[in-house]
């Protein structure tokens, strides 16, 4: 598919998941289904799709991102964990500078282009001393992850 999703295929990928969210957790005894109605479905839907509008440059998510990444490095979590949510973080951060360049200050708030960079030199930093290379087509180096 090419991106950025157009609307309609955005809806089917958000009914996708609201499908798998349904048979993942009714696997769990107890699991209440927070919409019972093909109307209530629809409504999450229009919902989800609203955010992702409303975020066209996905920064809630890269916060999002922040967070888990701080969480996992103060609870001292394994190494690879904590480089799985850096390449994450880091191939959103190229996907940034890919489409935006320079020009990415017109886009985004000052404040989230000294959080972008900043981040982007942590991370790059980090994936560096692990010898961990993240291509511009968003690819990267697994092994380097496999030796850890």
């Amino acid at each position: 598919l090419p991106f950025p999703l157009s609307k309609t295929h955005l809806q089917y990928a958000i009914d996708d998941l609201h499908r798998l969210e349904v048979i993942i957790h009714t696997m769990f005894k107890g699991y209440n289904i927070i919409y019972n109605s093909p109307y209530e479905a629809s409504k999450m839907t229009d919902i989800e799709i609203s955010k992702i509008q409303n975020d066209v440059y996905g920064m809630a998510w890269f916060y999002r991102q922040i967070q888990s990444y701080k969480r996992a490095k103060r609870l001292n979590k394994p190494q690879v964990q904590i480089l799985a949510k850096v390449v994450v973080i880091q191939r959103h951060l190229t996907f940034l500078n890919n489409h935006f360049g320079n020009a990415m200050h017109r886009y985004v708030s000052p404040s989230d282009c000294r959080n972008i960079d900043q981040y982007t030199a942590e991370c790059g930093q980090l994936l560096a001393t692990h010898n961990i290379i993240l291509n511009k087509d968003l690819s990267f180096n697994a092994n380097a992850m496999d030796e850890q």
